[in-house]
């Protein structure tokens, strides 16, 4: 059986050969303007600006760029930060929300399990979980197991792959659906998502961690 393991680019620091100590100058929207080390995560970035904020902050903007929370920050630059009750933020939320549904099924019901997402509606989303039975007692055993993952506040780890490496994982895990999206982009390396042994594609970035997400 082929196993697959994806070995991405986590914007490590030592590759990009920073120079660690280094400071650099961080401005919030012109309301603060904070110092801290080359390659300081946005994420412990975000820390300093949550007075401004009722709920978590899922993503940013540096420099006008979608930025997720993970990425190291290298140079003096403005950034933008966004919880849920922005619509960035919300989309976010949302796509996150889908890989815990994605995460709740394959532990519970079995890997070979598929959800595909169909179309929004209302304020969630309409999915299909393939090849098992589903009833009310599975319903309320999914979304505990999803409360179970928020509970551990788990991070959410960005796996940068080949186009074509993940079209094999998919096509390997009958994921068929996720193999036609890929088939139809451009780009040489794209982005997974992952949580212990589970990758997933998004069109877009999600959140950091589980512990960010509370209400679905």
């Amino acid at each position: 059986m082929t196993k697959y393991v994806f070995f991405g680019t986590m914007n490590s620091i030592e590759n990009r050969g920073i120079l660690m100590g280094k400071k650099i100058n961080i401005n919030f929207k012109n309301l603060e303007t904070i110092e801290v080390e080359v390659g300081t995560s946005l994420f412990d970035i975000a820390k300093n600006f949550k007075k401004y904020f009722n709920y978590p902050i899922l993503v940013g903007k540096v420099d006008n760029h979608i930025t997720c929370l993970t990425e190291p920050i290298t140079k003096k630059c403005s950034i933008d930060l966004y919880d849920r009750s922005s619509g960035l933020g919300n989309e976010v939320y949302g796509r996150t929300c889908q890989f815990l549904v994605v995460l709740a099924v394959k532990k519970l019901l079995g890997k070979n399990v598929d959800v595909i997402v169909e179309h929004s509606m209302d304020k969630g989303f309409y999915c299909e979980i393939v090849d098992a039975e589903i009833d009310k007692k599975t319903v309320r055993d999914l979304e505990n197991k999803m409360f179970e993952f928020v509970k551990q506040d788990l991070i959410i780890q960005k796996v940068s792959v080949s186009r074509y490496d993940a079209i094999k994982y998919f096509n390997s895990k009958k994921q068929i659906d996720k193999v036609n999206v890929l088939k139809y982009i451009s780009n040489s390396y794209i982005n997974l998502y992952r949580i212990d042994d589970i990758y997933d594609y998004f069109y877009g970035e999600i959140a950091h961690n589980t512990g960010q997400i509370d209400d679905f």
